[in-house]
């Protein structure tokens, strides 16, 4: 597949996410404060990864003020939406056709799509995590809530990225994370008038 270089780049950034997703499945169900390190690293770098894509996207005559390798990725998806600029991907259904013609319906579900202030609250519940003083006081009921607060950030950024749509400036793509023993792929996608 021949792709332009902003949806060349985003593909990149697409196996980068999956690679974390994964590891966050590996994670153990366990309530140590390393399984909540191990999920807020993750979830941060997610963040951070579709911040840089939505840089690379909105392009680079319009990357945000201020050098972007200083700035947080909540900063960068706040300037992106002030100056709409950010595209964010869109969370899809995807399933075979039944209409001979076609081979995958694709469906919005815009009930798993997370928006700058939900992805700038995972950011600052993971980063607020890793940046924790005193982690060997972090025990207990503060440690369980941090954990779970972490987890359900985790599981909604997997839900809102395992199948989505990327919509450019001229392309559009197809995502599909290749998790629970599905194969990942990543196509253009081509907008057919149905009568």
């Amino acid at each position: 597949m021949n792709l332009k270089p902003p949806a060349a780049h985003y593909a990149r950034c697409a196996d980068t996410i999956a690679r974390r997703l994964r590891v966050l499945d590996t994670i153990a169900s366990g309530a140590t404060y390393l399984d909540a390190e191990l999920t807020a690293l993750h979830v941060s770098r997610i963040v951070e990864v579709i911040a840089s894509a939505a840089v690379c996207v909105a392009g680079n005559a319009h990357s945000p003020s201020g050098d972007r390798g200083t700035q947080d990725a909540a900063r960068l998806l706040t300037d992106l939406h002030k100056q709409h600029l950010l595209v964010l991907p869109k969370a899809e259904d995807i399933s075979r056709s039944t209409d001979p013609g076609f081979a995958l319906v694709v469906s919005g579900a815009q009930v798993r799509d997370l928006g700058v202030a939900d992805l700038k609250q995972a950011y600052r519940a993971s980063t607020e995590f890793l940046g924790e003083t005193s982690p060997e006081a972090m025990e207990g009921e503060h440690l369980r809530r941090a954990l779970a607060d972490l987890r359900t950030w985790a599981m909604r950024l997997r839900g809102w990225l395992w199948n989505h749509a990327m919509f450019l400036e001229d392309q559009a793509l197809i995502v599909q994370m290749g998790m629970l023993g599905t194969e990942s792929f990543i196509a253009t996608l081509r907008k057919d008038a149905v009568n």
